[in-house]
């Protein structure tokens, strides 16, 4: 098994995106994962146009 990344589906999505970021990369750092850092992030919710678009703003 090796994971792929993540799903974010409620929430402050930026926000946690930004948080889950940072935290995959200390992982790598600490533990040597090499890759952990560059994990995919997808967020799913009642995302459309204007909910990308202010994410990306973000």
């Amino acid at each position: 098994y090796k994971a792929k990344g993540i799903r974010l589906d409620s929430g402050d999505l930026a926000y946690l995106s930004i948080e889950a970021r940072k935290f995959f990369r200390a992982i790598e750092k600490e533990f040597g994962v090499c890759g952990f850092g560059d994990m995919t992030i997808t967020a799913s919710n009642d995302i459309n146009e204007e909910t990308l678009d202010a994410l990306n703003k973000q």
